[in-house]
Order: structure tokens, then C-alpha cells, then sequence
């Protein structure tokens, strides 16, 4: 019998995850500071994650990849990444946008910080 997520600690650099279903607890539980590297294929979450909750738990990412997955974006997204990247080596995103309506200027920040 496998012990419950619930019961380990994971002090992960990369977390590549394909074709799961799992709740946003269970999620949160594989990120840290120590993640660099996340990568989400067909993952479903059984509730609601906001991408905001992915970034404070794993501040000093570098590459995230989320495809096909029910991760939430709001409008805000690119306030959330200045707001939450306190390593500032965010290299790579792929997230999906639901909201088309975010600051523009905000985005361009983003990527202004990520040039220098």
C-alpha cells in the first residue's frame, strides 16, 4: 500500500506530469522553491487552481509548461508574475489565457525584466 500524498514531502527541481487528475492540494504539495521546471500535459485538477497559487508556491521557476489543463487565469496574469517571481529567470510560460483582457504594459514588464 502507497502512503498518501497527504503524508510525503517532495523537494522537487522538476515536476513533468501527464494525464492526471488530482486535487489542487495535492498539487500545491509538489511545488517549492526548489522547482525550477514544471511541466503539465492533460493534467486535470478536480477543483479550481489559480496560476497566481502556483506562483507564490514556486517562486523561483524557470520553465512552465501547461497544456491542455484546467489551471485558472484571470486577467490579472501578468501582475501576478511581477508580483510573485522573486527569482526573475522565468525563461519559458505556456499557460492557457481565458481572459483576453489583461494590461498589456504589464505583459511588456514581464518581458522586459525577463530580457536584462
Amino acid at each position: 500500500m502507497f502512503p498518501s500524498l497527504n503524508s510525503l514531502i517532495f523537494k522537487c527541481r522538476e515536476i513533468d506530469l501527464r494525464g492526471l487528475k488530482l486535487y489542487p492540494k495535492e498539487f500545491l504539495q509538489l511545488l517549492s522553491i526548489k522547482v525550477r521546471y514544471i511541466e503539465c500535459t492533460c493534467v486535470k485538477l478536480q477543483s479550481t487552481l489559480k496560476f497566481s497559487e502556483i506562483l507564490k508556491a514556486a517562486p523561483n521557476v524557470e520553465v512552465m509548461k501547461f497544456r491542455h489543463t484546467n489551471i485558472e487565469t484571470d486577467n490579472s496574469w501578468p501582475e501576478e508574475i511581477l508580483k510573485w517571481k522573486t527569482g526573475g529567470k522565468l525563461s519559458w510560460l505556456q499557460i492557457p489565457i481565458q481572459e483576453t483582457n489583461f494590461n498589456v504594459e504589464r505583459l511588456v514588464d514581464v518581458i522586459e525584466v525577463r530580457k536584462n
